[in-house]
């Protein structure tokens, strides 16, 4: 779970044309607990499937122990692309074909606006 919050929830927001009234002008608007969601039970899906390499010996390491680095980064970023692949699914219904960018993190926001149907052809952001 430690990249899923990454990929889908930890968006760092530069208050660059004074947004935030409590926030001095070109600083970090995210930087605080007071502005930080913090994952809750609800943010993950009910069902998750992984599995784990079986019958994977490996003779050269200490012990036979394997690396696991920074494998939930990586594995977290399948949820990002999973994300990309709906909102181009979803653009398709819609005729739309041009090509569309999905920024990481992909928030709710980023997801809806990238999917572009009617609602959101109304709203218009500098930056999604």
């Amino acid at each position: 779970m430690q990249g899923l919050r990454l990929f889908t929830m930890e968006e760092i927001i530069w208050d660059d044309d004074k947004q935030y009234k409590w926030v001095k002008l070109g600083t970090l608007a995210t930087r605080g607990s007071d502005t930080y969601k913090i994952p809750a039970f609800s943010d993950v899906a009910l069902h998750m499937c992984i599995t784990f390499l079986s019958d994977a010996p490996n003779c050269r390491a200490i012990y036979s122990l394997k690396g696991i680095g920074e494998p939930p980064l990586a594995l977290a970023a399948s949820v990002r692309f999973a994300h990309q692949q709906a909102c181009m699914s979803c653009r398709q219904q819609q005729s739309f074909v041009e090509n569309f960018i999905v920024h990481s993190p992909a928030t709710i926001k980023h997801v809806r606006m990238a999917c572009t149907e009617e609602f959101t052809e109304r709203a218009s952001f500098a930056q999604v």
